[in-house]
């Protein structure tokens, strides 16, 4: 679909600044303190949720095993919410490292450079 990683790479940067995801970035940024337990859990139960609806169930709603055939359908359908999680840990992951490196000892915010710069 994209044909390269750096493809993908810039279909994901290009989303993260679109209007369409400027609630969703806000939403991300509100708990991006990797100190702070209840935003560490609430990462985790995103993706847990996600991964309970979409990626253990094929299309047809059937519970996917192992060695289950899963087809263009099941891809088409998962790769929204692979980018998104993906677009959610990567801007959480640069707050944190933009604290770190300013001394906020790890703890995110709405003072991150992503922030600014979006």
């Amino acid at each position: 679909m994209y044909g390269t990683r750096h493809n993908f790479e810039k279909n994901l940067t290009t989303a993260c600044e679109s209007p369409a995801y400027s609630e969703k970035v806000q939403k991300w940024m509100e708990c991006a303190d990797a100190l702070d337990l209840s935003c560490t859990t609430a990462w985790g139960e995103e993706s847990f949720d996600a991964a309970l609806h979409w990626a253990y169930n094929n299309t047809d709603g059937s519970e996917v095993q192992s060695g289950s055939y899963l087809d263009d359908a099941y891809y088409v359908t998962r790769l929204p919410v692979v980018k998104e999680r993906l677009m959610a840990g990567g801007i959480r992951l640069a707050a944190v490292l933009e604290s770190l490196a300013t001394g906020g000892g790890g703890s995110g915010g709405s003072g991150n450079a992503y922030a600014r710069h979006s």
